[in-house]
């Protein structure tokens, strides 16, 4: 049974765990479907396409962001907006709906950063704009940036929000993905 040392925050049905710890390959399936990696629900399943680079889900409901590379762009991306951003209303029909301007601009929306090649570019976003995230569009396009000091693949981006308030207030935003060698599922919490 192959094992692995674990070192990172992870949630379960019985709460927030913090230790270091050796779990099996069934307990990170158990860990990943809790995060909403392996078990993502029916519909956000069915709403993943194979362009889709990832996506940003919030605590106040299950619409979620969607960051794509249309397959008939890949080959010749769009010079100054290569990543197509817009809403599938997940908590209601499934429709997607444009971002709007504030959205864009000083919430979910990125700016293309530094020299591009053909296949590879990075963006950074604007709410985090501490991490660089770089785009590679040779084969499926993924997403890589650092997730716990390792070079990973990023699935997902989620947001949680005191919404008590006039205005809503960040509590902590988890990075989740897997490492870019091994697949290992990678987790990690930034509070702000």
């Amino acid at each position: 049974m192959e094992q692995h040392l674990a070192s990172s925050e992870y949630q379960t049905g019985r709460g927030v765990h913090r230790n270091r710890y050796r779990v099996t390959r069934r307990a990170w399936l158990g860990t990943l479907a809790s995060l909403g990696i392996a078990g993502l629900s029916p519909k956000l399943q069915a709403a993943r396409l194979a362009d889709n680079l990832f996506i940003i889900r919030r605590s106040k409901n299950r619409n979620a962001v969607f960051f794509d590379v249309p397959a008939k762009s890949q080959a010749q991306p769009d010079p100054t907006q290569p990543v197509q951003l817009y809403w599938r209303m997940l908590e209601e029909d499934g429709r997607t709906e444009a971002l709007t301007w504030a959205e864009r601009e000083l919430a979910y929306g990125y700016e293309l950063v530094g020299a591009r090649t053909r296949n590879v570019f990075h963006i950074r976003l604007r709410a985090c704009g501490t991490r660089l995230i770089q785009v590679h569009l040779d084969g499926a396009p993924r997403a890589l940036l650092q997730i716990a000091g390792q070079a990973a693949i990023l699935h997902e981006i989620y947001v949680a929000t005191d919404e008590s308030a006039l205005l809503p207030k960040v509590r902590y935003v988890d990075l989740i993905g897997v490492a870019a060698g091994s697949q290992q599922p990678l987790r990690e919490r930034l509070r702000p």
